[in-house]
C-alpha cells in the first residue's frame, strides 16, 4: 500500500489591477477631477503636475491601481502619510546646543 500526504492547494490570489504610463497618468486625472482637484487629507486646492496619487491599500499588501482604492494627495500630506508623523515635525537630527 501506497501512503500519499494530501497537499493542501492554496487559494489563487486574485489578480492585481496594475497600471503603467499613461493609463497610470489617466487614472491620478480622473481621481483628481473627481475629488474636485481637491487634497484628500487637508482638502487644499492641487494643481495636476503636484498632485500625488496615494493608496488607500498598499500595492505591498494587494492593493489596486482603481479610483476606489486611490485618492489624490498634496505634496505635504503624502510626504507626512508615507514617513509618518515625525516627518511632519522636522529634521530628526539634534541641534547643535544638544551637542554640547
Amino acid at each position: 500500500m501506497h501512503n500519499f500526504q494530501q497537499r493542501r492547494v492554496k487559494d489563487p490570489k486574485p489578480k492585481r489591477i496594475k497600471l503603467k504610463g499613461k493609463a497610470y497618468s489617466d487614472l491620478r486625472k480622473a481621481v483628481w477631477k473627481l475629488q474636485y482637484r481637491r487634497c484628500a487629507n487637508c482638502g487644499k486646492w492641487v494643481i495636476l503636475e503636484e498632485a500625488h496619487l496615494h493608496h488607500k491599500k498598499t500595492k505591498g499588501s494587494g492593493g489596486d491601481d482603481t479610483a476606489e482604492n486611490t485618492e489624490i494627495l498634496c505634496w505635504y500630506c503624502h510626504m507626512v502619510d508615507e514617513h509618518g508623523p515625525r516627518w511632519s515635525k522636522g529634521c530628526p537630527l539634534p541641534d547643535a546646543e544638544s551637542e554640547e
